[in-house]
């Protein structure tokens, strides 16, 4: 379709077009659309109508527009008519026009608008006027308005109202505006309406004025107010009365306001009555005056409210009056003060009553009967230089209901003189901070009577400046009645009497006070009572006094306290008490104290008491002093403790008492403690002890030391222990002994150790036992030693053992013996050995005896001895027993023996290397290897030692020694003389022998 020309699309026929389909008709272009003529365009269906572009529509022209039908007007798209141009609108006929549907006049901007001429709008029919936005109407000329009808006006929405601007508005003549619905008219904008003439807005009927919102009322210029007649004024509500502003009721004329409905000036906020002016509230009548609020009476200026007659200020009402401002009525002249009724003084407020007088002179005639009639707020009005002004006869008058309103202030005011005018009555109903607030001076000028006239309250009001400057005749002349009222003086008021003041006081005055007066007392005043005043104290007044008062107490007065004074103290009166004080109590005073004041005893005081004073304390009272008055008793305090006192202190004390403390004590001393409390003494605290006080504890008293407490016992300490303190002492205690400890103990000592108190030795410390120690040990002592303890014995300590220390060992305390141990065992030890023990011996400790010890070994202890044993024995063992020895070994422990121990070719020292006697590490100059139990041998030795004749070939020949043969001690057979023997090798006997590896042996230079 887009390819076809103009002219084509001009030559098509009806039937033709009508055959395209919608979506070719959206393909026309606009030169296309304009192409096709206006019998075309009026045979055109709706729907393909509908399919044109914007651009094929707005390219239509005048005569092709004017040929569409109104059903093909009415079906165009509102985006379609949205698009035409304000030339195509606007040579549209009122038909075509009026052929748009709403919708489509909806659709309508606001350039599309505005292109309509006024004939065109002149001629739209209502419904379409009403579609209209308002953003489009908004576009309407002045004149379009103007030509607009009464209907189109009815018609048009107050949306559209509410879019118009001020100059289109100004477009309408004044019967137009009277034809605008109220609803409408409501809904112009504040400019808008402000933009209304004189003319038009009084073509406003009554209803429309009536109508306007309070906001719109609000922005009538003054102008527009000034102009509106009494009518259009009376139209308004009272709502829109009460939203006049302050400039638009300055703009009413007298004449508008003298002619205001009375509702609709009682309307006014205060505001606008404060704008209006002086002449304008003179023309006011009763009853407009009546009408009006307090609130706007409140609003008053003063110039208002001077320009009001006499006439019109005896008419306000009393509520209105009160209304006025103190500024307000400061303003009035003495005629229209004068003009007030009584009614209207008497409803006048305080405020207003102080306000009125602009100087005290204004009330300083009033009558008595004038005073007596105001009211109490207006009395408690009055101000210090209107007070100050009444005469002696007004200040009588004033009753006594009223006296207790007199401000502070102005009570102060008042000479002594008026004050003393004043009758008990009114002095009696002042109040206390009337009381309170009295000077000095006039307290001081109060007569007998007039103080007497106080109540307790109105004492208890008194500061301490009025209670000091009472006089020693004032309080001295108080009665019974008066005692009371003494006691009813604050603490501040009684702590400003002087010492003088209360040295006068007696007994009935002194219990008359209350405990926060006492509590209230300085140290300097309680300092001037006297020691019979100072007995007279109740208890609980008594513990009233602060610290600082009771500390101020001398011994004359501390001395008079009674016990239950003394009992009555609390804990931190006690605490504040000095050592000077505390010392000076009697016995009887300080018996009286209880446990917790006692408690609460410092340091310091505690070590001001006499030893007469200790020595007399009760148990209870010593057993609550805390750890550091304990500890600040000296040597002589803790010695003047009696037996019953020192064991009645607690477990918890004795174990802070000073290692200084403890060390002084005497042996009476510490045998008064029990056994719980030498439980309690710390390591520290035993380790004080000198020797001489171990020496003297009580058994069960030692017994009762910790284990940790008796490790820190000196050696010198251990060793002044008795045989009995010995004996008490327990086995965790020994276990806990040092060796250090162990070692103080003597030979005798030791002896006395019961066998289970050994037995709780540590090994260490059984080790640390000398020689001398461990002789003297008892055989049963030795028997009670645990296996573990003996295994733990040093091979000296064993060496040392005597035959019936050794035989006193248990089978199982030998078999516990270590190689070391055996090794350690004599020759004669071990013949001695009975052969149960000799058997217990393990195999280690066996193998561990010398071939020496073996061969000394008797048959029965050979015999003893166990297979187990026997199979542990090496060959040099073996080799040192005896024919006759090995003849007494039972057949199943020679089987125990082992084959190498059994064949001498296959000894250790006959494998190959050679016989030991030829190892390198055997040849002169080198040490045979330790065995166990022996020590190396030298062969120049061992020929030393055998007999000469017991070899052959070491004879002499020819005058000289023979040469020495080296022979295999453990191969006799082998043995024989001369080079032969020396050189194997060349024998045939010895060539396959393990003795040939002796020539490998042999260095180089012995070869």
């Amino acid at each position: 379709m887009g390819a076809l020309s103009s002219d084509q699309i001009n030559g098509l026929a009806t039937a033709s077009l009508n055959a395209l389909g919608t979506a070719q008709f959206a393909a026309l272009t606009g030169a296309q659309a304009a192409g096709l003529t206006t019998d075309q365009i009026s045979k055109l269906e709706t729907a393909d109508l509908r399919a044109l572009s914007s651009g094929a529509l707005r390219a239509l022209t005048d005569s092709q527009l004017a040929a569409l039908t109104s059903d093909q007007t009415a079906a165009l798209s509102t985006a379609q008519v949205a698009t035409l141009t304000t030339s195509q609108l606007a040579n549209l006929s009122s038909d075509d026009l009026n052929a748009l549907t709403s919708a489509q006049f909806g659709a309508l901007t606001s350039t599309q608008v505005a292109g309509l001429t006024a004939a065109q709008i002149g001629t739209l029919e209502t419904e379409d006027l009403a579609a209209i936005n308002a953003t489009s109407v908004r576009a309407l000329g002045s004149e379009d308005l103007a030509a607009l009808s009464t209907d189109q006006l009815a018609a048009m929405t107050s949306v559209q109202f509410g879019a118009l601007s001020s100059a289109q508005i100004a477009g309408l003549s004044s019967d137009q505006i009277s034809k605008i619905e109220s609803a409408d008219l409501r809904a112009l904008s504040s400019a808008t309406l402000r933009a209304l003439t004189d003319a038009q807005l009084g073509g406003l009927t009554s209803d429309q004025i009536a109508s306007l919102s309070t906001a719109q009322v609000a922005s009538l210029t003054t102008s527009q107010i000034a102009g509106l007649s009494t009518d259009d004024l009376n139209a308004l509500t009272s709502a829109q009365f009460a939203a006049l502003t302050s400039n638009q009721a300055a703009a009413l004329t007298g004449a508008q306001i003298a002619k205001l409905d009375t509702a609709d000036l009682a309307s006014l906020n205060a505001a606008a009555i404060r704008s209006l002016g002086s002449d304008d509230l003179g023309a006011l009548s009763t009853d407009q005056l009546v009408a009006m609020t307090s609130a706007q009476f409140g609003a008053l200026t003063s110039t208002q409210v001077a320009g009001l007659t006499s006439d019109q200020l005896s008419k306000i009402e009393s509520a209105d009056l009160r209304a006025l401002s103190t500024a307000t009525l400061r303003a009035l002249t003495s005629d229209q003060v004068d003009a007030l009724t009584s009614d209207q003084l008497a409803s006048l407020s305080s405020g207003q009553i102080a306000a009125l007088a602009t100087n005290p002179n204004q009330l300083a005639g009033l009558s008595s009967t004038d005073v007596a009639a105001l009211t109490s707020a207006q009395v408690g009005a009055l101000t210090s230089a209107q007070l100050s002004a009444f005469s002696t006869s007004q200040l009588a008058a004033i009753e006594t209901g009223d006296i207790r309103a007199v401000s502070s202030a102005a009570l102060r005011a008042l000479s002594d003189a008026q004050l003393g005018a004043l009758t008990s009555d009114q002095l009696g109903a002042l109040s206390a901070g009337q009381v309170a607030s009295l000077t000095t001076s006039q307290i001081a000028g109060l007569a007998t009577d007039d103080l007497n006239a106080l109540t307790s309250g109105q004492f208890a009001a008194l500061g301490s400046a009025q209670a000091a400057a009472l006089t020693a005749a004032q309080v001295g002349k108080l009665d019974t009645a008066d005692l009371a009222a003494l006691a009813a003086l604050n603490s501040g008021a009684v702590r400003a009497l002087g010492s003088e003041d209360l040295a006068a006081l007696s007994t009935d005055q002194l219990v008359a006070m209350t405990s926060a007066q006492f509590g209230a007392l300085s140290s300097t005043q309680l300092a001037g009572l006297t020691s019979d005043q100072i007995s007279k104290i109740e208890s609980a007044d008594l513990r009233a006094l602060g610290t600082a008062a009771i500390r101020g107490l001398t011994d004359a007065q501390l001395s008079g306290l009674t016990s239950d004074q003394v009992a009555s103290l609390t804990t931190g009166q006690v605490g504040s008490l000095s050592s000077d004080q505390i010392n000076g109590l009697s016995t009887t005073g300080l018996n009286a104290l209880s446990t917790g004041q006692f408690a609460a005893l410092s340091s310091a005081q505690i070590a001001g008491l006499t030893t007469d004073q200790i020595s007399k304390l009760e148990t209870a009272d010593l057993r609550a002093l805390s750890s550091g008055a304990l500890r600040a008793l000296t040597d002589s305090q803790l010695a003047a403790l009696t037996s019953d006192q020192t064991a009645a202190l607690g477990t918890n004390q004795v174990n802070q008492l000073t290692t200084s403390q403890i060390a002084a004590m005497t042996s009476d001393d510490l045998n008064a403690f029990t056994s719980a409390q030498f439980g309690a003494l710390t390591s520290s605290q035993i380790a004080s002890l000198t020797a001489s006080q171990v020496g003297k504890l009580e058994t069960e008293d030692l017994a009762a030391i910790n284990a940790t407490s008796i490790r820190a016992l000196g050696s010198e300490d251990l060793a002044a222990l008795s045989t009995d303190q010995l004996v008490a002492m327990t086995s965790v205690q020994f276990g806990a002994l040092s060796s250090v400890q162990i070692a103080g103990l003597s030979s005798d000592q030791i002896s006395k150790i019961e066998s289970a108190d050994l037995r709780a030795l540590s090994s260490a410390t059984l080790r640390a036992l000398t020689d001398a120690q461990l002789g003297g040990l008892t055989s049963d002592q030795i028997a009670s030693l645990s296996t573990a303890q003996v295994a733990s014995l040093t091979t000296s300590q064993i060496a040392g053992l005597s035959t019936d220390d050794l035989n006193a060992l248990t089978s199982a305390q030998f078999a516990a013996l270590t190689s070391n141990q055996a090794a350690a065992l004599t020759g004669a030890q071990i013949a001695k050995l009975e052969t149960a023990d000799l058997a217990a011996l393990n195999a280690t400790a066996i193998r561990s005896l010398g071939s020496d010890d073996l061969g000394a070994l008797s048959t029965d202890q050979l015999v003893a001895m166990t297979s187990a044993q026997f199979g542990a024995l090496s060959s040099t063992q073996i080799a040192g027993l005896t024919s006759d020895q090995i003849s007494k070994i039972e057949s199943a422990d020679l089987r125990a023996l082992s084959t190498t121990t059994l064949r001498p070719d296959r000894h250790a020292d006959h494998r190959p290397g050679g016989c030991p006697e030829f190892r390198p590490d055997q040849r002169p100059g080198h040490r045979q290897p330790e065995r166990a139990g022996h020590s190396p041998v030298r062969r120049a030795d061992r020929r030393a030692s055998r007999r000469p004749d017991h070899r052959p070939d070491l004879q002499a020949r020819n005058g000289r020694p023979a040469r020495p043969v080296i022979g295999c001690p453990a191969c006799p057979d082998r043995l024989a003389t001369g080079r032969p023997h020396l050189r194997p090798d060349r024998r045939a006997e010895h060539r396959s022998s393990g003795h040939a590896d002796h020539l490998a042996a042999r260095q180089p230079e012995q070869r």
